[in-house]
């Protein structure tokens, strides 16, 4: 958007959830969403998980907060935000269905893919980097066969982008109880090595199936 100039390089960004816009009682969520959608004013609000918003039950406020965005989305201040609606495929039907007028008021829809074992790949090399680490050529190379064969197709699409985070952070976990930080020389601490993406992987996937087996109960 700011490559099209329709948003200046100094357009602020503001990712939002549920939490931020419901409130407790009747007239916070009104509240809560009118501050939201100002810190976001000339630039994109960024709501995740929009779908949360009408899937309780009862007088849920989370019909409010759409009710506040919509007025907003309908407004003539040339400086509302724009607005992104962001989650899984088939809960984001059954969200516009639901609410058809929002429905009316989004003008495009676009549907992302899950990542490969090659994009989660490079997502987790990238994520390794960025925390000052590096992945011995071994443990890059064994990272593919890792997310294929440890993680299912449903965790993968579960999870998504945010697999890779989990990988890292149990390799590193991994790391560290390989070695003895007194000993160890830096370039060791800093590296990942293939053994610590196999283990990590074990973790991680223990993980990964014990909060699938939470989400399939509450369904």
């Amino acid at each position: 958007l700011q490559k099209m100039q329709i948003l200046s390089k100094k357009a602020p960004f503001l990712e939002v959830g549920r939490q931020d816009l419901v409130g407790a009682f009747i007239g916070a969520t009104e509240a809560n969403t009118v501050k939201k959608v100002g810190e976001a004013k000339g630039g994109v609000m960024f709501v995740d998980e929009a779908y949360t918003l009408t899937s309780g039950e009862g007088k849920d406020f989370g019909v409010k907060a759409l009710e506040t965005i919509m007025q907003t989305m309908t407004s003539n201040d040339k400086d509302r935000p724009i607005f992104i609606f962001a989650g899984y495929k088939p809960q984001m039907e059954s969200f516009l269905q639901a609410n058809p007028g929002m429905a009316r008021r989004i003008a495009y829809k676009f549907h992302f893919e899950d990542y490969t074992a090659d994009q989660l790949t490079t997502i987790a090399v990238d994520k390794a980097t960025k925390r000052g680490l590096t992945i011995s050529p071994a443990a890059r190379s064994a990272l593919p066969g890792v997310f294929e064969s440890k993680f299912t197709p449903q965790a993968r699409s579960l999870w998504n982008g945010g697999l890779a985070s989990r990988l890292v952070s149990e390799c590193v976990q991994a790391l560290n109880a390989r070695l003895d930080p007194l000993t160890a020389t830096r370039e060791e601490l800093c590296t990942l090595l293939e053994e610590d993406v196999r283990v990590g992987a074990d973790s991680a996937a223990a993980a990964v199936c014990a909060l699938q087996g939470i989400v399939d109960a509450a369904a």
